[in-house]
């Protein structure tokens, strides 16, 4: 560890990591000069893209990593603004080399861009993670389990998407695997899988014209070495997460943020469990030394202990906390499964309804506590007349002339409601052929309260103030 970092009390900022220059590598390497090699110049040390040579076994200062990613996306041509969603799709694909299985959707304002904002992570993806799905001659080119364990798989069409469940659900728990869609999976059984984290990258119109004006500025032979050379650093990195036991002392903390009468409580708490693991595994990489530089050059394999199955502890921090905190905030500010606005007015009409029909008595929607007692006697069995039919929910809605929801799209977010868990419905036992309507949930837009980064509290650092650096803003910030 750095001399910072041991002392428990303040993380050296990656800033200050030595760069190696090509300079210091033609002097090391007895004037000989390879590009290869070169894993900055001069000019790139205020973008602190290299790694510093260490000892044997030293670790990187926690975030150097994800630092670099951020750094490399945006010479990828990725906007500041999507800086958090990329970094998020790259965790979600190279998850599996963890251990640990997510299943993630991406979606974004334009097919075509969905795949091209995948494109761009794989980039940062080591080789043989990645578990394309085959067909020849139509047929699936069946994989076997143990091809699997530790892959992750990814769809691009609907056809595949179906496929990979297919795959995921006839493994064992020992031979898990992650699946990463960028097709919408609103037409599959989600089931039997694991929660899906939803990725949504909009497209506003600033942000396509900043993407063509990118594209159209030819970039120099030294830039476009300069970033495969960054980018196949970060590559090399990700390589050498290890499967290792996290311990996360601040758990209990976490839990009691959350609100258990969410009926998808603990499959939330298990993903952020997963995500802080694989954050922590990512900022317990070991850095690049000498030696391996020189047996690169040299051409001799240089066993890498870092890729095995690790027997060891590691114990999660408030620093690695803090990057699942800021990548992942925002996401779950909105809830795992965000709704559409047209959704969003569709549930208000279907609360409204169903308040209105309960015979509430003294209770208020304006306390917490009365409208959880509320919700509880809506699914007490004995209220299905407080539950509501399509019809009525329509002629609620387009009650504000401001909301234009045709009768026969209502259909497909209620639909989309029903997936999530928003709300469900039961028969109408006057009319078996209509299906009556009733919240599952107190809010639509609910948030996942989080405990800030500051109150966490781990045996490395105590409770004591470090510094850690922002991936997202390049700046330092004190926690």
């Amino acid at each position: 560890m750095l001399e910072d970092l041991q002392d428990k009390k303040k993380l050296q900022n990656p800033a200050v990591d030595t760069i190696i220059t090509s300079l210091d590598l033609e002097k090391n390497l007895n004037g000989e000069h390879k590009r290869s090699l070169v894993l900055a110049s001069k000019e790139d040390e205020s973008l602190i893209m290299t790694n510093k040579i260490t000892k044997e076994g030293e670790a990187l200062s926690p975030g150097t990593t994800l630092f670099k990613l951020a750094e490399c996306l945006r010479q990828h041509g990725v906007h500041d603004s999507h800086i958090s969603q990329h970094i998020i799709i790259t965790i979600a694909l190279i998850s599996s080399r963890s251990g640990e299985s997510l299943v993630t959707a991406i979606s974004s304002d334009d097919d075509l861009q969905t795949q091209k904002i995948l494109n761009i992570c794989r980039q940062f993806v080591p080789e043989g993670i990645i578990q394309e799905i085959k067909f020849r001659n139509k047929k699936l080119v069946e994989p076997s389990g143990s091809e699997l364990k530790h892959k992750t798989l990814i769809a691009l069409n609907d056809k595949e998407l179906k496929t990979a469940i297919s795959l995921i659900n006839q493994m064992n728990s020992e031979c898990s695997a992650s699946l990463v869609s960028a097709v919408s999976m609103e037409n599959v059984d989600l089931k039997s899988l694991p929660y899906v984290l939803r990725v949504h990258i909009p497209l506003s119109a600033e942000i396509k014209k900043w993407r063509m004006l990118y594209e159209v500025n030819r970039k120099t032979q030294q830039q476009i070495d300069q970033r495969d050379s960054r980018s196949a650093l970060v590559v090399k990195m990700l390589e050498r997460i290890s499967r290792a036991q996290v311990e996360i002392s601040f758990a209990q903390l976490i839990l009691n943020q959350l609100d258990f009468n969410r009926p998808d409580v603990e499959d939330i708490f298990t993903v952020i469990q997963q995500l802080i693991c694989i954050i922590t595994l990512i900022n317990n990489v070991k850095s690049i030394n000498l030696n391996e530089i020189l047996s690169e050059y040299i051409k001799v394999n240089q066993k890498n202990d870092d890729i095995r199955e690790s027997t060891m502890v590691i114990s999660a921090t408030k620093a690695d906390y803090y990057y699942f905190y800021i990548l992942f905030k925002e996401m779950l500010s909105k809830g795992l499964e965000t709704l559409t606005d047209r959704q969003v007015i569709v549930f208000k009409a279907i609360y409204k309804l169903n308040f209105e029909r309960l015979d509430s008595g003294c209770f208020s929607t304006d306390n917490d506590k009365n409208s959880i007692e509320l919700l509880k006697q809506l699914h007490s069995g004995h209220n299905i007349r407080a539950w509501v039919d399509r019809e009525t929910v329509y002629k609620e809605i387009i009650q504000d002339k401001s909301v234009t929801i045709p009768l026969t799209e209502l259909d497909v977010e209620l639909k989309h409601l029903l997936k999530t868990e928003y709300i469900k419905k039961e028969k109408s036992p006057h009319n078996k052929n209509k299906y009556l309507y009733g919240i599952n949930k107190l809010d639509a837009k609910e948030s996942i309260k989080l405990p800030d980064p500051s109150k966490i509290i781990d045996p490395v650092y105590n409770g004591a103030t470090i510094t850690v650096l922002n991936p997202l803003t390049g700046k330092s910030e004190d926690i």
